[in-house]
């Protein structure tokens, strides 16, 4: 209502600029909306024509929610009681007739006294059942209210058959003829949280603790290329390296040469980047056209709040993908919780957590058709050592926003839904990742509040100005010409106008690269005037500080 019904309201009514303040619609609701009924006419419709109009809607519904009277309280000691605690004050471990002398005592103490913890805060109940992981409907047979002061109300009589419990529409179980119950969605008792961080680009397995991560996550670039049908590899600062043809084949780009291996396969300075661009020169020719499709197809899901970009260099050339890497894992506080009734005998008996750790629970990357969600897909990492080292798990690659491809080494959400099976016990699972840099990358957990990662603008936004697109052109039939220079004073080409950037030809003469900023307008009559020749090289498309250089 803020930014469809009051703007027109404020102009309407020439309300000063003084008063259109955040409460205002509290305010001078009755006011507002009499207007909007009078303007429309809605008032006066059909119940059926109302429901569809989403202002009138909003107007009813937030009147709804100001006429009803409520107090909201958290239940206490749900979650307790289903893990068998119950708070209570205890006094900490301490022995306090111990000597300064007694050294060897004062710290055994300590220890003892570190290692309970929080737990001396809690008793043992023995007459339930320990559920580490809730789930299903819960009956309240007894309530009461306490405040500050110890008074108390009960709510909920015991055996009462006149209190009604009302639950939300989420909440409602299905009909089990047994009043006062509400559904509970799968949750873990104990506390536990859903990691999902940063790994840095230049180490294997180092991460990076805070969501503005110290070393950047970014190992390199993708840009998928329309015009040629390949992919444009970049490092991590935007400077180009080759090219991935659509037939797997290697190209360095131009003015740049780069090692290869006993397989000539190009060795990149970044490891991650390296092992992504040998799996995909290691695939068919089926693959990567289906990839390219794969990428482009995710990209047209994808529109982050932050993103503009022009839309005719869409069409050239794809959006800059960055290479990211990352990992998650389920994780509980302190160690799991176990059933305090089950006496422990010795020391090789196993905690009683009856395997609530080994219970396998979806993580999904990606949220489907959200458009401020910037992952393009994801390899699966699967360790092969204990430095660090991994390789893609059955080398299939996972991509949430894309539409069916047909192959077997892409799966898309419309084949099913695409996620992870995690355990409280199992290590953190890696991922290598491209994603848009706008975007924001979302990890969905049924069981814990969501997580979100999104790349810091320091990490991408020098990367994406210092690319650099380049377009083989190889031939190019151009005038001969006699000067030193040879035939780059005469290269013709009829190139689109792009606003910010600025074309150019590179050529390789005599094993040195040469760059032509002034490339002549094409002729478009017929003409005899000079001899022809064929000239090999590339177009490039930089960026510009200055748009009148273009």
């Amino acid at each position: 209502m803020n930014e469809e019904l009051l703007p027109n309201y404020y102009f309407a009514n020439s309300i000063p600029e003084e008063e259109k303040t955040s409460d205002y619609l509290t305010e001078h609701f009755e006011e507002v909306k009499d207007w909007y009924y009078a303007e429309t006419g809605v008032a006066d419709k059909p119940e059926e024509e109302q429901v569809q109009d989403p202002i009138f809607v909003a107007l009813w519904a937030y009147q709804e929610m100001e006429d009803l009277q409520c107090m909201a309280q958290c239940i206490g000691g749900v979650n307790d009681t289903l893990l068998l605690a119950q708070p209570t004050l205890q006094l900490e471990v301490d022995d306090p007739l111990i000597k300064d002398n007694e050294a060897v005592a004062k710290i055994f103490h300590e220890q003892v006294r570190w290692t309970l913890g929080n737990s001396l805060q809690y008793k043992f109940l023995t007459g339930d059942i320990f559920n580490p992981i809730r789930s299903g409907a819960m009956s309240i047979g007894r309530l009461w209210l306490v405040d500050s002061f110890g008074q108390h109300k009960e709510v909920v009589e015991s055996g009462s058959v006149t209190t009604e419990v009302v639950t939300t529409y989420r909440m409602d179980p299905p009909d089990t003829g047994t009043n006062n119950k509400f559904l509970l969605s799968p949750r873990l008792a104990q506390p536990a949280r859903l990691n999902f961080h940063w790994l840095a680009a230049d180490a294997l397995q180092e991460v990076e603790m805070t969501k503005a991560p110290a070393k950047t996550p970014v190992c390199g670039w993708i840009i998928p290329n329309n015009l040629d049908s390949n992919l444009a590899i970049y490092d991590h600062q935007g400077l180009s390296l080759g090219t991935i043809d659509v037939d797997g084949r290697w190209r360095d780009a131009p003015e740049v040469t780069i090692e290869r291996d006993t397989s000539d396969r190009p060795l990149l300075s970044n490891d991650h980047l390296q092992k992504l661009v040998h799996y995909l020169l290691e695939q068919r020719e089926e693959f990567q056209q289906q990839f390219l499709s794969t990428l482009d197809n995710s990209l047209a899901t994808i529109d982050p709040e932050s993103f503009a970009e022009h839309s005719t260099l869409a069409l050239l050339v794809g959006r800059p993908i960055a290479v990211v890497r990352a990992t998650f894992s389920l994780e509980v506080k302190g160690l799991p919780a176990i059933d305090p009734t089950v006496k422990i005998e010795s020391t090789a008996q196993a905690p009683a957590t009856y395997g609530f750790t080994a219970v396998k629970i979806p993580i999904r990357l990606g949220d489907y058709q959200q458009l401020n969600d910037g992952l393009v897909g994801y390899w699966r990492e699967k360790p092969v050592d204990d430095e660090g080292h991994y390789e893609y798990e059955d080398n299939i690659f996972y991509a949430p926003q894309s539409r069916l491809i047909n192959h077997p080494l892409i799966q898309t959400e419309e084949e099913g839904l695409v996620y992870f099976e995690q355990t409280v016990d199992a290590p953190p699972q890696g991922v290598t990742m491209l994603i848009d840099p706008r975007g924001v990358v979302h990890g969905t957990c049924g069981v814990l509040p969501n997580q979100e990662l999104r790349l810091p603008a320091e990490n991408y936004n020098h990367a994406l100005q210092a690319m650099e697109v380049n377009f083989l052109s190889t031939p190019v039939l151009c005038d001969r010409s006699n000067d030193a220079l040879g035939n780059l004073n005469q290269i013709a080409i009829p190139l689109p106008e792009e606003p910010g950037s600025r074309w150019s030809w590179l050529t390789l003469q005599q094993e040195n690269w040469s760059e032509k900023q002034k490339i002549k307008p094409v002729n478009f009559k017929a003409t005899f005037d000079q001899s022809q020749e064929a000239s090999e090289g590339w177009l490039q498309l930089s960026r510009i500080d200055d748009p009148e250089e273009s």
